[in-house]
């Protein structure tokens, strides 16, 4: 299987303004976050419980009528609290989209309309081949590093 990238998103810049609009993406029903196996072990392992469900063999986080689960004001809780957070938040605005023979990095819809860090910071051209490895990785495993690198962490700011 091959990893594709959209063309459009080598141009794109962007930096995490920690306005909480992707936690709350959840609520326009243009995303929902797929959470992996050894990640409902890590969150359960570390206390939590009713934080996700599963709909045909996946498993997807938990909304409330503000968005994330663990979203509280405009800041996660996973961060603030333990300095982690599920692999495909760190994608934010990018998203992985699986097709019988490849697995596309892309510009997620929802980031379109409600990320207000698009334009601003770095390119993401910048983080693809970092991405790609790590894709590598959820090729070959099945599901992504626990503790791999998280994309937007506070030492890209």
């Amino acid at each position: 299987m091959q990893i594709k990238v959209s063309k459009n998103i080598r141009k794109i810049k962007f930096r995490c303004v920690k306005c909480g609009n992707c936690c709350k993406a959840f609520l326009y029903e243009k995303w929902r976050l797929e959470l992996y196996g050894n990640e409902i072990e890590y969150l359960k392992k570390i206390g939590y419980r009713d934080f996700y469900y599963q709909r045909n063999g996946s498993f997807f986080m938990r909304t409330s009528s503000h968005g994330c689960y663990f979203l509280q004001g405009n800041r996660c809780q996973l961060i603030l609290r333990h300095k982690w957070y599920p692999w495909n938040c760190s994608l934010f605005p990018l998203q992985l989209v699986k097709t019988a023979e490849a697995i596309e990095i892309r510009l997620n819809p929802a980031a379109e309309d409600i990320c207000n860090g698009i334009g601003y910071g770095k390119y993401l051209n910048n983080r693809i081949k970092e991405i790609i490895n790590q894709v590598k990785y959820f090729m070959t495993y099945g599901e992504p590093d626990i503790y791999g690198r998280r994309f937007y962490s506070r030492k890209d700011e």
